[in-house]
């Protein structure tokens, strides 16, 4: 029998993810402090946004705390800080919880076609997100 209830991913799991994602131990994956305390505080935005539009999905709340409590591994995490750095975006929280979410689907594979407000993805055509030319 399949169960249909929402299971709630509240605040208090936010505890495991910041131990699993942000311990000291993971300190060497970060430039500095400064940037880890970003990667952190993209990672709350991202959990408390409202959607997320990706193509012609869109993803709820809901859907991203699952999907962030569930398939997030550190090298999503890793990824992102390191493409935020490249790209000079360490400081753009809203870019930055975006680039958490889209490792963690898989859907930032062609870093090359970051345009100026849209990436060009293998599974969509866009995805509508602010962006700048990495030259």
């Amino acid at each position: 029998m399949m169960n249909n209830e929402k299971i709630y991913y509240g605040d208090e799991i936010l505890d495991t993810i910041d131990e699993c994602y942000f311990a000291p131990s993971r300190d060497k994956g970060y430039p500095s402090l400064e940037i880890k305390y970003a990667a952190q505080c993209a990672l709350l935005r991202l959990w408390n946004m409202y959607l997320f539009e990706l193509g012609d999905e869109v993803y709820y709340n809901q859907d991203i705390r699952r999907i962030v409590f569930e398939e997030m591994l550190p090298e999503h995490l890793d990824n992102a800080v390191q493409l935020c750095i490249k790209l000079g975006k360490t400081n753009d929280l809203e870019y930055f919880a975006r680039m958490i979410f889209l490792q963690v689907i898989g859907q930032a594979i062609e870093y090359e076609a970051i345009l100026k407000s849209v990436i060009v993805c293998r599974r969509y055509n866009t995805i509508k997100i602010l962006a700048e030319v990495s030259a």
